[in-house]
């Protein structure tokens, strides 16, 4: 990033995190990934498909401490690389966001799924 005359990131030491599983446009069968074969077949265009459970994979730079919330409810803390959570829901459509920490500051990743079964 350049503004008038400053280089780089404006705040070095914030936690960056990315949800890489599930992503969109994919369904995912008990943990397998693959390309979905929904268009607008009743739900949202491109929103995940979890088919029983998935395991949610984030990417995590500068980062202590991850937190997995379903629907706005705490269901996991991490303290460990690689940060990952098992989704294993109910059916229907929720928001899964993730909380990174370190030690002065937090960021934030969300994500809507469709659970089938």
């Amino acid at each position: 990033m350049y503004i008038d005359g400053v280089y780089g990131n404006f705040m070095p030491d914030v936690p960056k995190v990315y949800i890489e599983e599930p992503r969109r446009w994919h369904i995912y069968i008990f943990g397998r990934e693959m390309p979905s074969i929904f268009g607008r077949a009743f739900i949202q265009v491109g929103i995940p498909r979890v088919v029983g459970w998935s395991d949610v994979k984030i990417n995590a730079t500068n980062t202590n401490r991850v937190e997995f919330y379903l629907d706005g409810e705490l269901q996991y803390t991490d303290d460990t690389p690689p940060f990952e959570w098992r989704l294993d829901t109910s059916p229907g459509f929720h928001t899964i966001e993730v909380m990174a920490y370190n030690e002065h500051n937090a960021s934030k990743a969300i994500v809507d799924v469709f659970v089938i079964i």
